[in-house]
């Protein structure tokens, strides 16, 4: 069976998917993104090219360029392990595949359109992230606000990476802020 969408599945393509999404159901009002982990890439690429159509922008611990910057080696493993948790044709397995240029993409490109922007930063410290690690990643975070005049860094030490599912109720609480 062949995979439904265009390879390469980079951020461009997703932002492009995101877009007929918008454009399909947005009935030409101001949208507010949201997004988590890589879809943090995809909500920037879109604000980017689309600055006129966002409202507001939520990121739920986004990936960054300054922070994901995975070597061949280690995109090659995520690849593996994705190509053997949901096969070789997966959506999340052909995205894996593209790390390393998404996250050379965003490089010399603008910060974002000046909207209100809130970035959900987890700062748990756990086996795979040190108190070292989790300052990068909170710096890479506050990049996001740069230019920004309203923005809003809001941190968890309770939550991981999917603050959505452990601390819904702080995820509701900002999206409420800005809807």
């Amino acid at each position: 069976m062949e995979p439904s969408w265009p390879e390469p599945r980079d951020i461009p393509h997703l932002s492009a998917d995101l877009g007929q999404v918008i454009d399909a159901l947005g009935e030409g009002r101001e949208v507010v993104l949201v997004a988590h982990s890589l879809g943090g890439m995809i909500i920037r690429d879109y604000a980017l090219e689309h600055p006129e159509a966002v409202a507001a922008m939520v990121f739920v611990d986004s990936a960054h360029e300054s922070y994901n910057q995975p070597t061949q080696a280690e995109e090659d493993m995520i690849v593996e392990t994705f190509s053997a948790a949901y096969g070789p044709d997966d959506g999340a397995t052909a995205e894996a595949r593209q790390l390393i240029e998404d996250s050379a993409h965003f490089e010399g490109l603008p910060g974002l359109p000046d909207v209100p922007v809130i970035v959900l930063t987890s700062m748990k410290i756990d086996a795979d992230h040190d108190a070292e690690d989790r300052q990068l990643w909170f710096e890479a975070h506050e990049r996001l606000g740069e230019g920004i005049s309203d923005f809003e860094h809001v941190v968890t030490e309770q939550a991981g990476h999917y603050i959505m599912l452990e601390d819904p109720q702080l995820v509701r609480a900002q999206l409420s802020s800005v809807l």
